[in-house]
């Protein structure tokens, strides 16, 4: 063989390897964001792992979304160096919720080998019926009836809501709520606010009150407290 073609063929040996070893430094392309709240990572192509801190509480949970398109996507979410409240490989696409327990930060990871796809975790707090009612009469003392009805069933939307009152109360600030009681899974607590009422509210005294009633909450889809109606006896 020529020293020509012996120089050849060592150049093409060469340019193999060079193009092997760039082949096997592609280990992540697409994007990344996270913040308290949410980890969210879309990749077209996964060979390492990634991870992300969140703070989360007991009773919170975490949303968890994934789209896989190619290769194989693991995940794990774990506090310091306890067990994985949750870890899976070779995950398909689906959507899923995993409780916490124990109050402490984080570490969600999401590994890909050949990967392709998208991952999201969602933040979900967990509040209980003391944090909604205060919330909803947070709202309430600002007429923010919009903000309201986050904390609301569609029932309490479409039989208390009106166009300037909420169960002919235009504003209410709340002052106490009593113990709990609860029925048939629900819970009624009954508050005592300072409204102003609407003109066709039979309790209507032309100017600001001091009124109490019961708040009843039911469990929404997701297991949260929601606001389901005002019952006065």
């Amino acid at each position: 063989m020529s020293k020509r073609k012996i120089k050849m063929v060592v150049l093409m040996l060469a340019l193999a390897l060079i193009l092997s070893a760039c082949g096997n430094t592609s280990i992540f392309n697409g994007s990344k964001t996270g913040d308290e709240n949410c980890f969210d990572i879309e990749f077209s192509i996964l060979n390492t792992s990634y991870t992300h801190d969140m703070e989360l509480a007991a009773g919170d949970s975490v949303d968890v979304e994934i789209e896989s398109n190619a290769g194989n996507i693991a995940l794990m979410i774990q506090k310091d160096d306890e067990d994985p409240v949750y870890e899976g490989n070779h995950l398909p696409s689906s959507s899923f919720r995993v409780g916490i327990d124990d109050e402490g930060t984080y570490t969600l990871t999401v590994t890909g080998d050949k990967a392709r796809g998208h991952v999201v975790f969602t933040k979900v707090h967990e509040y209980d019926s003391v944090d909604v009612i205060e919330k909803f009469f947070d709202a309430f003392a600002e007429a923010d009836y919009e903000t309201m009805r986050q904390y609301c069933t569609k029932e309490c939307q479409d039989f208390f809501f009106h166009d300037g009152d909420v169960d002919g109360m235009v504003w209410a600030k709340l002052l106490s709520i009593d113990e709990d009681n609860y029925l048939d899974g629900t819970q009624n607590k009954y508050v005592e606010v300072e409204a102003e009422f609407c003109p066709e509210s039979a309790l209507y005294g032309g100017g600001d009150s001091i009124t109490g009633f019961y708040v009843v909450l039911v469990k929404g889809e997701n297991g949260e407290w929601l606001v389901d109606s005002f019952p006065t006896g």
